[in-house]
């Protein structure tokens, strides 16, 4: 119509579309997974049994007092719901054995946070 020269061509030519490599991103996290891990160094968690006084009776609320252990048996709601009764080490509310069940070392709190706080790299990422 104008008498103008047709559309230039692209000085690059389109290039093919590639197919992509299969990617392998690690293991799958999810359950049941075939190449799940294993950790065979997790040690099984033992609970103590719960300390009753000499006696063999664990008292109620009513018996409570400053020189007992007030560790809780039971379920509150419960009528056979009752606390320990030994006799309380000193600056805890617990017995011994409910004193090292309550309060757990600070070490442990330590390394548990570092391992939490630790960057993995990017390349260990699952993609979700």
């Amino acid at each position: 119509r104008l008498g103008l020269a047709g559309r230039a061509s692209p000085t690059k030519p389109k290039s093919r579309l590639r197919h992509r490599e299969h990617i392998d991103y690690g293991e799958s996290s999810y359950p049941g997974s075939s190449r799940s891990r294993i950790n065979d160094n997790i040690k099984p968690l033992v609970m103590p049994e719960p300390a009753v006084t000499s006696d063999g009776e664990p008292i109620n609320i009513l018996s409570l007092n400053e020189k007992v252990c007030k560790w809780p048996i039971g379920e509150p709601g419960d009528d056979d719901f009752r606390f320990c009764g030994n006799r309380k080490e000193n600056g805890s509310p617990y017995c011994a054995e409910h004193t090292r069940v309550a309060y757990q070392p600070l070490e442990k709190k330590k390394k548990k946070n570092k391992l939490l706080n630790k960057r993995m790299p990017a390349s260990k990422i699952n993609n979700f």
